[in-house]
């Protein structure tokens, strides 16, 4: 590991990655050609993509050693890609401004780590706030996090670019804590640390 950082106890070790370049479309097609060869040599792995969620080929691509010589550090990236951070349910977040590639890097790493037979879900984080708050309201609350915990790693994508109820950002709050030390979360987001509490409602939730 390059370097990590320890927010506080609560939500266990951060590993922050600020990405900082975009990604040129050659590297897009050397990653999407890359997937589909992977996935027509080994349908398995193609199925497993499909049942844990993850974005396909047509929706992203997996450009990951591309990527991670010009938006993150090279070391860092193969730590995340070679899961050897699930083990400790630790916890990484993609810092960057729109078109930096903090998406195709979680996608990448997730890739990774479902090849190595890890289990992972994806969500956008205003899908899943809106899965929460449905289960809330048919008052079966608590089965989407139990149905998490199984789970090697979640993947949220996108905190902060569209808004979302404060009753929505407290059951996100939520959800996290009840991954603490089950599941490692990989988080993408615009938001500096400190602007966090304005996604999840009170500052004594950050």
């Amino acid at each position: 590991m390059c370097s990590s950082e320890e927010f506080g106890q609560e939500h266990g070790p951060l590993l922050a990655v600020r990405a900082q370049g975009a990604v040129a479309d050659d590297t897009h097609d050397m990653g999407s050609r890359l997937f589909q060869l992977q996935t027509r040599l080994c349908p398995i792995f193609a199925m497993r993509l499909t049942l844990f969620g993850m974005p396909t080929a047509s929706q992203a691509t997996f450009p990951l050693l591309a990527v991670t010589q010009r938006a993150a550090k090279r070391c860092q990236m193969r730590d995340l890609a070679s899961g050897a951070f699930l083990a400790e349910q630790r916890n990484a977040v993609l810092i960057g401004g729109t078109g930096t590639g903090k998406s195709h890097l979680a996608i990448a790493i997730a890739w990774a780590c479902i090849r190595g037979g890890a289990r992972g879900r994806f969500y956008t984080v205003v899908d899943l706030v809106n899965r929460l708050e449905s289960e809330a309201r048919a008052s079966r609350q608590g089965r989407l996090a139990e149905y998490l915990t199984r789970m090697d790693f979640i993947i949220l994508d996108e905190l902060g670019y569209l808004p979302f109820a404060q009753t929505g950002g407290q059951l996100l709050f939520h959800l996290i804590s009840r991954l603490y030390e089950r599941a490692s979360v990989i988080i993408t987001t615009n938001l500096a640390f400190g602007d966090w509490p304005s996604v999840f409602g009170e500052p004594t939730t950050s």
